[in-house]
């Protein structure tokens, strides 16, 4: 059995922290999409509604979330140029992330303090989710 290390001890830590201020429906959808899609955990962390075309069932793959040495959170387009396309969503999956757009806009109007970066999934004051939430464990 191996012994925790310090950053292990801080990563779990900080995943605790983090996941309680995501709500859990949030979670368990943003892992369907991430499995139906096949993005790369900074594709679907950067997943933004003006990039989702419900009508069509696509979601189109544009950027990507990267953290900077900074604690500023920063857009840039995926890793590989043939990332840049689209995915296909299934029918029920699109109504999910259409309850869950409608379910997100409430907690918006209480939440208060929001930051706009118009995200699918995002923390409860607007703010992208941390990449550790996904890998680490």
């Amino acid at each position: 059995q191996r012994q925790m290390c310090i950053r292990d001890k801080f990563l779990l830590l900080q995943n605790n922290l983090v996941v309680k201020t995501i709500p859990v429906e949030e979670l368990q959808l943003a892992n369907e999409v991430a499995v139906e899609t096949g993005l790369r955990v900074s594709e679907l962390l950067a997943m933004k509604w003006e990039y989702l075309d419900a009508g069509k069932g696509e979601y189109f793959v544009k950027e990507q979330l990267v953290r900077q040495s900074d604690p500023k959170n920063t857009f840039i387009p995926p890793k590989t140029e043939s990332s840049i396309s689209s995915v296909k969503i299934r029918p029920a999956l699109i109504k999910k992330l259409l309850a869950h757009k409608a379910a997100q806009a409430k907690r918006r109007l209480a939440a208060p303090m929001w930051s706009d970066y118009d995200l699918i999934f995002c923390k409860q004051d607007g703010m992208p989710i941390s990449r550790f939430v996904f890998v680490s464990g």
